[in-house]
């Protein structure tokens, strides 16, 4: 039996930012999502260990932690998945990275899944400034079964958008 590592492990200098959209209640009605109750509905966890502060839901406060010359990834998926198994959340972009510091222009798309989609991003080895603010837009799709018994879009919300900020270590 062999000792040596597995190929291909990746240092622990990459995150992953999961923006959490809650769709329905929880009897399953439909939660008509709209940018003045985003803060009600919408939650940020991440991989990096550090624990946000949601401050009640006040969106500058949500703060992820990653690391000098890493990596951060980001990806929509639904908070209540029990009662919403075909719901999706799509991130369309991140924008307004304030000030810039030196970190690439997040690039990505869909995820191939219908559940959510990524954007990844390099940190700057150096970086000018330890904080960051930036913009998440996402689209949210409520889907149900049809009369046919295929999924349909029944609602959407689209331009939605939430603007938390990175902590660059």
């Amino acid at each position: 039996m062999s000792t040596d590592s597995p190929p291909n492990l990746e240092p622990r200098d990459n995150t992953v930012i999961i923006l959490y959209v809650k769709t329905r209640d929880e009897n399953g009605t439909i939660i008509n999502l709209d940018q003045t109750n985003i803060a009600a509905n919408v939650t940020m966890g991440d991989t990096s260990g550090d624990a946000l502060n949601d401050d009640d839901g006040n969106e500058q406060y949500y703060q992820t932690q990653v690391e000098k010359g890493g990596t951060v990834t980001w990806i929509g998926a639904i908070n209540n998945v029990g009662s919403a198994k075909r719901d999706f959340v799509i991130i369309t972009g991140i924008t307004a990275i304030t000030p810039p510091n030196g970190i690439s222009t997040p690039r990505g798309g869909p995820s191939g899944g219908n559940d959510a989609s990524y954007f990844l991003a390099n940190i700057p080895a150096n970086p000018t400034s330890d904080t960051v603010d930036y913009t998440v837009n996402f689209d949210v799709f409520w889907i149900d079964q049809g009369t046919d018994g295929n999924p349909v879009i029944v609602q959407e919300a689209i331009g939605l958008s939430i603007d938390p900020q990175l902590r660059i270590h």
